[in-house]
């Protein structure tokens, strides 16, 4: 299975790449830069992205402190 999404939507594209499968991300000819940003770190992130386990992680070891 694969995801498509549009670039158009910061939510939608987490979302898709958080499932952990293989998506693809098209462009629209004019986008915010933020949205630039975003793709670029989930492109460079190691995938699938699991941000609940890793904010789970990291409020534990704070409260451990």
């Amino acid at each position: 299975d694969m995801i498509f999404v549009t670039a158009d939507s910061a939510r939608m594209v987490s979302e898709a790449a958080s499932s952990g499968k293989e998506m693809a991300v098209f462009m629209p000819k004019q986008i915010h830069f933020s949205y630039i940003k975003l793709t670029e770190a989930i492109q460079a992130a190691p995938l699938p992205l699991n941000e609940a386990k890793r904010c789970a992680e990291i409020i534990k070891s704070r409260l451990q402190k």
